[in-house]
């Protein structure tokens, strides 16, 4: 449907917590990283531009470095435009509220800000291979500098010189990045 149908975002959210196996099936989901890596692997053949973004958790109840690296492993294979990364906190009512976390907190943080820097590597790596393309944006609407922001099909924002009505598409070309973040022009 993405692919064929140009009023479909080319951007699929799709969450899948760990790049261990192990954590995984102790999450109680009921796939593998293969299965899921091989979604992406599809919906890239078949809709190329598309953008993901995830959910991690990091420090799940008995997590081991192993498992950590198997999730950072995951998100460089992966390369998610963007994650919404977490740290685990107990859920009450959950199997994982009865586990053991003997994990620290300082080990967990520590995690999790090593996991961001490699995304924000990705993001910013997808990103820049956006600069010189032509993408139909749609207006969000004024800036507090008097700049436009727009949002392209595949979930990136930009920021344009050019006025828009907000909730309309305008064609921009994507002509640079600074200071993490996409800028444009009208065309």
């Amino acid at each position: 449907t993405i692919a064929s149908c140009t009023k479909v975002a080319r951007h699929m959210h799709l969450a899948v917590q760990s790049g261990s196996n192990r954590i995984l099936k102790e999450m109680n989901r009921h796939y593998t990283v293969e299965e899921y890596l091989a979604i992406l692997d599809y919906a890239r053949a078949v809709v190329p531009d598309i953008f993901f973004t995830s959910d991690i958790i990091v420090g799940f109840p008995g997590e081991t470095e192993q498992d950590f690296e198997a999730t950072v492993e995951l998100i460089k294979k992966a390369r998610f435009y963007s994650i919404f990364s977490f740290i685990y906190s107990k859920r009450a009512g959950t199997r994982a509220a009865e586990m053991p976390d003997d994990t620290p907190h300082k080990l967990k943080a520590e995690r999790l800000n090593y996991l961001n820097e490699i995304q924000r590597q990705i993001t910013e790596e997808l990103e820049t291979q956006l600069i010189g393309t032509r993408q139909k944006a749609l207006c969000l609407g004024v800036l507090p500098d008097g700049r436009y922001e727009y949002r392209l099909s595949n979930n990136a924002e930009v920021t344009v010189d050019m006025e828009g009505t907000k909730n309309e598409f305008y064609t921009i070309e994507i002509s640079d990045y600074i200071n993490r973040r996409l800028y444009g022009k009208g065309v």
